[in-house]
């Protein structure tokens, strides 16, 4: 399921805001940000923009939303982290450009599949639930 300019309710102390987030993919219909169901979420950027342009959104984004990925593109190039949970440091599991993803699409697909992404969402569950984040 995918959800373009999806809400998210970002947190400042005792204090709320809402922003939204450009696409976020699910793993069922339900996109209420409490159930965790999100597995991959996505910040677009123009292409004027270079990397790493909406590194910084995204990630407060993801700190909230809890996907299994989260990705930064302009359009010309794509890098996508690996959620590691809270304070731990998120990996980044691709870079690629657009002029490169017919010899690196294998690649893409093998860490952004739905398959990858349901079981990096069940990784990050039993981090989250074991406490180690």
């Amino acid at each position: 399921q995918e959800s373009a300019g999806h809400p998210i309710t970002v947190w400042e102390g005792v204090h709320s805001r809402v922003t939204q987030a450009d696409l976020v993919y699910f793993e069922s219909v339900d996109h209420a940000e409490q159930t965790g169901n999100a597995l991959v979420l996505v910040e677009c950027k123009l292409q004027k923009f270079a990397f790493p342009a909406g590194l910084g959104q995204v990630r407060s984004y993801a700190y909230w939303v809890k996907p299994a990925y989260y990705v930064v593109t302009n359009g010309d190039e794509l890098t996508a982290f690996l959620y590691m949970g809270g304070p731990l440091q998120d990996k980044q599991v691709l870079s690629v450009k657009r002029v490169e993803l017919r010899d690196r699409f294998a690649e893409l697909f093998r860490i952004l599949s739905l398959d990858a992404a349901l079981d990096a969402k069940s990784q990050l569950r039993a981090r989250l639930d074991a406490g180690s984040v």
